[in-house]
């Protein structure tokens, strides 16, 4: 039926997505309590049959199940309150007459601390959430996946009064004239995959790390398609994603960020065995994306998500190359008709070529797959990255002929053509994949959790996470408040070592009212039981716009190496009205904290939170590390004296020369670079006790010295004063 067409329309994707819900529910359940408020009843627009015509006519026009109810519901002018024990408990039933489900679109979702969201149906068949303050996203739009029948009811649980401002505004009540669960049973071209393709788990040529990487995406809950997480030459795990332009409705970036806040990525949904097919991970999904780069007459969309992939998704992030010409066999994992990850395999090379579909395209800036010879791609495989036998992605799906019968014609956006026929950063790869500058033309992948893990304080079982605010003054104890502090750390003395690649952090609240502020992560030595003057390692300038309160990992360019104790914290660039930012804090359940691990900045310098407490109590930020797993941890917690250490004497260098000495450790080489990651000259370690090597021709500033054997690495900061 689709043809060529069938990668350039919208696809009615499978029940099994729909209504796993794309956002992470944090448990719970509504509240039990008699009656329900009158119905909100809401009428569908007049020209809705117009969507229901493009499935008798899929040439023209996209395919869509569901037309949107434009609204601006909020709790402060629909629903009802009703006071529930201690809480404060607002619903709203939405009824659109006929729907065979009803879905939900947020122009503004920020849920406070403490509050809980559900979705359901009146005979509570189907029920969505809760969702909290976790699945707050920066731009504040979210979405709830279609709920079954006619009728939805929303609940809001919180310990908020309802006159305080709440920050839900529905502007959109989508309602599914088609009914999903019956129409997919209808034909092939929206059921399952064809018979003809394979799954991953069978595949001959495909790798289990390209597997890994490949996603299936929802983009504003009526189109689907498929991407490839990608690495980049710093190998620093920013999760960027491709996937093709057609995925969004949008013709420009600024406009394209809205569907992109919500897409939803499902990791990991593929059949565990070859045969028997089984129902993939559903619930394995990140929501929310920025829009980096999009060009819609090459067809490529280059995303960064929201959120980190956490490591139990066990993502991947694949490699790619520049080839001009591509000689051996490719092969294509994707999600066709949103299916479980299927491989497609062609023995035959690529051919560069023009993608003449009425004119959309340039020309050539495709490769050509002339014939598949086991599967083939469908609705659903769009997007999807196309690899050399080797496990290098060279394109992206584009469009095609091919079917289960007709395994011809297929075409991919060339990654070549992509990635700098434009000048403009927002219409180009290489300034995002290249942005160390390297001009490779070849990216190995990374398992960037690869030999990491989580070091904590944080025990789930046994502690609450809590927001400690000041008794005197507006604010808390570990953000922005009214006594001007700029500055908060937690101690870490359980590791003699470790190599820290990124810091978790859990705020409990952010408020940036665009305002731009940003704010600082950093790691100091400890000196004499304190935070030490000069950093070694940061990440400056995070705007507080781009993150929520969901647990985010920030990671550093080039992995932190630490021996003995030290401390990670805070330092906020700003000062305006107090309560913009603030950490959650560890506090054993019950129980009051028998060590103090919390440090603040205030005028006079850093002070232990015990300090400062008016109760002199002891305090612990919820700071997780991101940590190699070779760390050595001690079993008592002392110091130990035999550990290794790298001495820069003096630092900072005032005469030229960099002086220093290894202590339990023999290194071979010291690389400098500069911040921004450049390497500017490298030495080769004479006597590991006592060397030297001159730096004369450097301007002054702040450098990087990389110490390292074949085996392990250790990087210090140094200052350069002429």
């Amino acid at each position: 039926m689709f043809r060529m067409m069938k990668h350039l329309l919208i696809a009615i994707f499978l029940l099994s997505s729909l209504f796993c819900s794309g956002q992470i529910s944090h448990g719970g359940s509504p509240i039990e309590f008699g009656g329900k408020p009158a119905a909100l009843e809401l009428d569908l627009p007049a020209h809705s049959m117009s969507a229901f015509k493009a499935y008798e006519e899929p040439n023209k026009l996209p395919l869509r199940f569901a037309e949107p109810i434009f609204t601006t519901l909020t709790p402060q002018n629909s629903g009802q309150w009703t006071k529930i024990g201690d809480k404060n408990v607002w619903r709203l039933v939405i009824k659109s007459k006929g729907a065979k489900s009803i879905n939900l679109i947020f122009d503004r979702f920020r849920l406070k601390h403490g509050d809980k969201l559900f979705a359901y149906n009146p005979d509570k068949t189907h029920v969505l959430g809760a969702f909290t303050n976790k699945n707050n996203n920066a731009s504040q739009l979210f979405s709830i996946a279609p709920v079954l029948g006619d009728e939805l009811i929303l609940e809001l649980q919180t310990t908020y009064s309802p006159s305080d401002e709440h920050e839900i505004l529905i502007s959109a009540v989508n309602h599914d004239y088609l009914g999903v669960v019956n129409y997919l049973k209808r034909s092939i071209d929206f059921n399952d995959s064809g018979s003809c393709n394979v799954n991953v788990k069978c595949g001959e040529y495909n790798s289990e790390e390209i597997n890994r990487s490949v996603c299936k995406i929802i983009v504003d809950g009526s189109m689907l398609c498929s991407g490839t997480l990608l690495n980049n030459t710093f190998g620093n795990g920013r999760p960027y994603f491709l996937t093709a332009a057609h995925c969004f409705e949008e013709t420009d970036v600024s406009s394209g960020y809205i569907s992109a806040q919500n897409i939803i990525f499902y990791f990991n949904f593929e059949s565990p065995e070859c045969e028997p097919t089984t129902m993939g991970v559903v619930n394995q999904t990140i929501s929310g994306a920025d829009v980096l780069a999009i060009v819609k007459n090459i067809d490529f969309a280059l995303l960064e998500m929201n959120k980190m992939p956490p490591v139990e998704y066990k993502p991947y992030w694949a490699g790619w190359k520049l080839d001009e010409e591509v000689p051996n066999k490719v092969y294509t994992v994707h999600h066709p008709q949103g299916d479980v990850k299927k491989v497609s395999v062609s023995k035959n090379a690529p051919i560069s070529t023009t993608f003449d579909f009425h004119g959309k395209f340039l020309s050539d800036m495709h490769w050509r797959i002339t014939e598949w010879d086991s599967g083939v791609t469908e609705g659903g495989s769009s997007g999807s990255g196309l690899f050399t036998q080797d496990h290098y992605l060279i394109g992206n799906l584009s469009g095609g002929e091919a079917y289960c019968g007709n395994p011809y014609n297929d075409y991919y956006t060339r990654l070549n053509k992509a990635w700098d026929s434009n000048a403009e950063d927002n219409k180009q790869l290489k300034v995002w994949l290249d942005n160390a500058g390297s001009n490779v033309i070849k990216q190995d992948g990374v398992d960037f959790y690869e030999n990491k893990e989580v070091l904590s304080h944080y025990n789930p079982a046994s502690d609450e996470q809590v927001l400690e605010r000041l008794e005197n003054g507006k604010g808390s104890y570990s953000g922005h408040n009214s006594l001007g502090y700029t500055g908060y750390a937690e101690f870490f003395d359980d590791y003699s070592s470790a190599m820290i690649g990124g810091v978790y952090l859990s705020p409990a609240q952010v408020d940036d009212s665009g305002s731009g502020h940003t704010f600082n992560i950093k790691i100091w030595d400890e000196v004499d039981g304190l935070p030490g003057d000069m950093p070694i390692g940061a990440i400056n300038n995070i705007q507080l716009k781009k993150i929520s309160t969901a647990k985010q990992l920030f990671t550093f360019e080039e992995p932190v190496s630490i021996s003995g104790a030290f401390f990670v914290g805070v330092e906020l660039n700003y000062e305006s009205e107090p309560d913009t930012l603030a950490l959650y804090q560890v506090k054993p359940t019950g129980k009051n904290l028998t060590k103090n691990t919390a440090f603040i900045r205030n005028a006079e310098g850093w002070l232990a939170y015990n300090e400062l407490h008016p109760l002199a109590e002891n305090g612990s930020y919820l700071i997780d590390l991101l940590a190699y797993k070779d760390y050595v941890p001690t079993d008592t917690g002392e110091v130990d004296k035999n550990r290794y250490e790298i001495i820069i004497k003096p630092n900072p260098v005032i005469e030229g020369e960099i002086r220093f000495e290894m202590r339990n450790i023999e290194l071979d080489k010291v690389e400098v670079f500069g911040l921004n990651g450049s390497k500017i000259k490298e030495y080769v370690v004479r006597n590991p006790k006592n060397d030297s090597f001159a730096v004369r021709g450097l301007p002054s500033g702040i450098y990087l010295l990389k110490f390292s054997n074949a085996n392990t690495s250790i990087v210090k900061k140094v200052l350069v004063i002429h």
